[in-house]
């Protein structure tokens, strides 16, 4: 290591003829400094970028509970549930102001027994505590007994019944009426009318266009003119006749049409 002396030589030979610069370090050494002042502080400089997020803490204690929110809207009602057991029976019911209208006290298990002597506006009819109702009498074959109503047997032996003859009742024998046939109706078919259910019925021709005089002839509906030739112009029309009188024809209908058939005075 080189010492002080060495130093300055070498500085001094480095820069001759600058005694200033040619100074020893020592000397430069031994020379006060000079007092910086400091100036005045800058401005701020720009915000630095956000670093990344730390950890998050540990999770801190719960607060306090919050009000109630409002009621929320009513649900819809549920299904009716099963009918409970049978209570017990309630205490005696207090009859209160009409204790008045009563013959003594009711003891448990008794009915409300009344006197009728405190009852106002009594009925006449019941002034002597009986309920007297209303008389039946009963007219023959009727009978009345009691509270019984049958039929007299006087005056009608066993078998007979009692019938209605249209002014009064009479004890007749029980005739069977019904001869066993097992026709109920009689009804009036096709060209017919008349028939019944009840009684003697009747039938008789709905239409008779062949009749039979008190000679026994058998006798045809006349016409003056010819047919209307509707009326042969279908199948079922088929077999009507009649005779034309003032040229003495006989029509004939085969279900198509009217045929004539001429007719001559016997010899």
């Amino acid at each position: 290591m080189a010492t002080a002396a060495a130093f300055s030589l070498v500085l001094t030979a480095a820069a001759p003829g600058n005694s200033k610069i040619g100074r020893s370090a020592l000397e430069r050494a031994k020379t006060p400094l000079r007092k910086v002042k400091r100036g005045p502080r800058g401005p701020r400089g720009l915000p630095g970028r956000v670093g990344p997020s730390g950890p998050a803490g540990p999770i801190g204690p719960a607060g306090p509970t919050g009000p109630a929110g409002p009621a929320g809207a009513d649900g819809a009602t549920g299904a009716e549930g099963p009918q409970g057991p049978e209570g017990p029976p309630g205490p005696e019911a207090n009859i209160g102001l009409f204790t008045a209208l009563l013959g003594s006290e009711p003891a448990p298990g008794d009915t409300v027994r009344v006197n009728w002597n405190r009852l106002a506006g009594l009925p006449a009819g019941f002034s002597d505590g009986v309920d007297d109702g209303t008389t039946y009498s009963a007219n023959a074959p009727v009978t009345l007994s009691g509270t019984e109503i049958g039929l007299r047997s006087a005056g009608c032996p066993a078998g007979g019944v009692w019938k209605w003859g249209g002014t009064g009742w009479s004890c007749q024998p029980d005739v069977d009426t019904n001869s066993g046939g097992d026709i109920t109706a009689v009804v009036a078919g096709t060209g017919l009318t008349g028939g019944g259910s009840l009684g003697s019925v009747t039938l008789s021709l709905a239409a008779t266009p062949v009749t039979q005089d008190a000679a026994g002839y058998a006798r045809l509906p006349v016409t003056p003119s010819v047919p209307p030739a509707a009326d042969c112009n279908e199948a079922a029309e088929a077999g009507r006749m009649k005779f034309e009188t003032a040229v003495d024809v006989l029509y004939l209908c085969n279900g198509a049409s009217w045929r004539t058939l001429a007719t001559s005075v016997p010899s």
